[in-house]
């Protein structure tokens, strides 16, 4: 699946790119990104090149950190259902973390426009 995301290039350079996200599979969700944010904190340390997982800091004994999709955490809208998920449907809105993204240093991120994420790693909102 094609989709754009905030990616990490180097250390202090950010930029948006096209990017291919693995197909989707039946216990999963699409979610197209309505609202994301990035920590200053948490992706600051990771557009730093200072860590590269988690809380795992960069040592230069590791591999280089980048290209690394930003963020961890969106607000949007279903577009795709797996036919193991039974209870969500397309159109509603939701909180997802991250999305699986391919040909990254890490293959999942925040700041997708379209996500692909696991069905336990998105929460209903309620309706306006």
């Amino acid at each position: 699946m094609n989709a754009h995301a905030v990616v990490f290039t180097a250390p202090n350079v950010a930029e948006y790119l096209p990017v291919r996200c693995p197909d989707p599979e039946p216990n999963e969700v699409v979610v197209r990104t309505t609202r994301s944010w990035i920590s200053n904190g948490t992706e600051g340390s990771f557009l730093r090149g200072e860590r590269i997982a988690g809380d795992t800091p960069y040592t230069p004994a590791d591999p280089w950190p980048f290209p690394i999709v930003a963020g961890y955490q969106k607000i949007g809208v279903v577009e795709w259902v797996g036919p193991e998920v039974n209870d969500l449907a397309v159109g509603e809105t939701v909180f997802a973390t991250v999305g699986k993204v391919a040909g990254m240093f890490s293959p999942r991120g925040g700041q997708i426009s379209h996500s692909v994420a696991p069905r336990d790693q998105i929460w209903k909102l309620p309706s306006h």
